[in-house]
């Protein structure tokens, strides 16, 4: 199967119990980058275990406010927003 050239993006809170379903369903992209905001969880431990490429941030109050670092750290042009 050849991987689309897209790089998903999840943003994470403490969200360990939903992470590896997520992560798993965006398997068809050839890049998967996890913002983790501060979890408590283990939720960047998981990610990484499973590929994903992981940048820790401080918590924020809008998500949306990291996009241009997100934008900047993707490998490729076009992003899946997760």
């Amino acid at each position: 199967m050849q991987l689309a050239q897209v790089t998903a993006v999840v943003a994470c809170r403490n969200e360990r119990h939903w992470l590896r379903r997520c992560l798993e369903s965006l398997d068809f992209c050839a890049e998967r980058l996890v913002i983790d905001l501060d979890s408590t969880d283990g939720s960047a431990k998981l990610a990484q275990s499973l590929g994903a490429r992981v940048i820790a941030h401080r918590q924020v109050s809008v998500v949306e406010h990291t996009r241009p670092l997100l934008a900047m750290e993707a490998t490729y042009d076009w992003l899946l927003l997760i």
